[in-house]
């Protein structure tokens, strides 16, 4: 038997949280960043896809993540169209969907 353990660093950690959740749609990579960035700045709000929210539109990415973070920690924080389909959500017009 071998008595060499295996570390694995935060990094690691991470990645693997990643992949047992929504992974991608947790996250803001740049490409969506920059659609966030534009869509903002056009005046129009991001809006929360979960129906009992009732289109309440925030206005910077940081008020969205609040709110999603401290409402709905369980699920996917930008999801694709169809997982909003799949999982019963509701498109807001959001530039991720």
């Amino acid at each position: 038997m071998d008595d060499t353990k295996t570390v694995s660093s935060n990094n690691n950690c991470k990645n693997q949280e990643q992949k047992g959740s929504f992974g991608r749609f947790d996250g803001v990579d740049d490409d969506l960043h920059i659609k966030v960035k534009e869509h903002l700045a056009k005046g129009k709000t991001l809006k929360c896809h979960h129906k009992n929210c009732n289109d309440k539109g925030f206005h910077s990415l940081e008020s969205y993540n609040q709110h999603h973070h401290s409402k709905h920690p369980k699920q996917p924080m930008y999801p694709e169209l169809s997982l909003i389909k799949m999982l019963g959500l509701e498109a807001k017009g959001n530039p991720w969907e």
